[in-house]
């Protein structure tokens, strides 16, 4: 314990002191976010806190090298994950940035009223409410019974995403038939075929 201590950041033992008696469960989170690292150890896909307190995911890392006795920098290309916001980071490769370790879990969706989406953990049978907004263009998608991904930091909810694959059924579509060689529709084609 002395040594994971030792291992945070000031701001995270003092909120370890702080959230002593909650059972542990806090401890956990903060251990696990007290980790610096330097920007040259970033790669794409890793999520960083920068010092304003804006969560970034990597998306593009390139590391200059310099010329002559200056030092190179590395040019990270980043997203904010509370916001969407795309952002150019430029870092001296010896400045540390704090790594965060977002929370995967998955859950059941049940079913959306306006603009939540209310889904099931298939474990506790927990209920939450998610904006639709994290799950973007895919909550055209939801069915009921589908599996939800949802990336959140302490209790905060980042990301929802659905599964690689889904399996979707046409309702409706205009009638083609096969004219002159092309799939047309029932107007009249225009090709000189």
């Amino acid at each position: 314990m002395r040594r994971a201590l030792a291992q945070c950041s000031a701001r995270a033992v003092a909120s370890l002191r702080d959230t002593a008696n909650d059972g542990g469960r806090a401890c956990t989170f903060l251990l696990l976010r007290g980790v610096k690292t330097q920007s040259n150890d970033l790669r794409a896909g890793a999520v960083f806190e920068d010092r304003e307190g804006r969560l970034l995911e990597v998306l593009k890392y390139e590391h200059t090298h310099g010329q002559g006795r200056a030092s190179g920098f590395v040019t990270l290309e980043a997203r904010d994950l509370r916001n969407g916001a795309k952002r150019v980071e430029r870092l001296r490769p010896s400045d540390t940035v704090e790594r965060v370790i977002l929370d995967e879990t998955e859950y059941t969706f049940l079913f959306t009223e306006g603009n939540k989406v209310t889904a099931m953990h298939p474990d506790t049978f927990e209920q939450v409410e998610l904006p639709r907004s994290v799950l973007g263009d895919a909550a055209a998608f939801l069915s009921e019974g589908c599996r939800l991904t949802v990336c959140s930091f302490g209790t905060e909810v980042l990301t929802a995403s659905l599964p690689e694959f889904v399996e979707v059924e046409v309702a409706n579509s205009r009638p083609s038939m096969k004219v002159c060689g092309h799939f047309c529709s029932l107007q009249k084609c225009g090709s000189s075929d």
